[in-house]
């Protein structure tokens, strides 16, 4: 995601170089493009914010096909970080000024279903969100400095709350990772670096730990 230019960059890993992959879909052009989510088939949904205080995000979807286009219109309230559930029956999406997380179905034919809120996290600002194995979901929020685990009933609980702002600064995108997938990495605008938090339960496997993409 590329704010300045407002597109979505794809890296060449054979190449290592970057080539542009999108601008925005069906007449309808990036402002800005802020996070990616695959599926297990291979399809790319992208949120668009919208703009800066203003109800005017979006969901892309592209397919593998080549087929791309606006998969829902919202309006979201700055529709930001983004998380597919296990089976891949729901697309959640944070709306940072909600604040909180909406999710919407996803049909069987992939086109976008009901909208319906999560969980709201008053006095928040969330930005990132991850599953765990046990359908946790897990909300960093940029201010202030905490990050909620959200069970499947959509009840919030406080799992961190840095209030120094040291080991979680303004975090924003988090995905879970290492060895055992139980170490949730999380990273931070505020003070630039990546957090590591050891976990008692595994992450969710994304669309590219289930199999290839071509």
């Amino acid at each position: 995601m590329h704010l300045k230019n407002h597109c979505v960059w794809k890296l060449v890993i054979k190449t290592n170089k970057l080539e542009k992959f999108a601008t925005g879909a069906d007449n309808e052009l990036f402002n800005i493009p802020n996070f990616p989510v695959f599926d297990s088939n291979g399809r790319l949904y992208i949120s668009e914010s919208g703009g800066f205080r203003k109800v005017t995000g979006k969901i892309f979807c592209f397919e593998p096909d080549g087929k791309r286009g606006i998969w829902h219109n919202g309006p979201f309230n700055f529709s930001n970080g983004m998380a597919i559930s296990e089976q891949e029956d729901f697309l959640y999406v944070v709306c940072s000024w909600l604040p909180g997380v909406e999710r919407i179905a996803i049909n069987a034919d992939g086109s976008a279903g009901k909208r319906e809120p999560f969980v709201i996290l008053p006095k928040t600002c969330p930005d990132g969100i991850a599953f765990d194995v046990e359908e946790n979901l897990y909300v960093s929020c940029y201010a202030p400095n905490r990050i909620y685990r959200v069970d499947r009933s959509g009840e919030a609980i406080l799992m961190i709350d840095d209030w120094e702002g040291h080991t979680l600064s303004n975090p924003t995108n988090m995905a879970f990772g290492g060895e055992k997938m139980n170490e949730l990495i999380v990273a931070n605008l505020g003070r630039w670096h990546i957090s590591r938090i050891k976990m008692n339960v595994a992450g969710l496997p994304l669309a590219c730990h289930k199999k290839p993409l071509v």
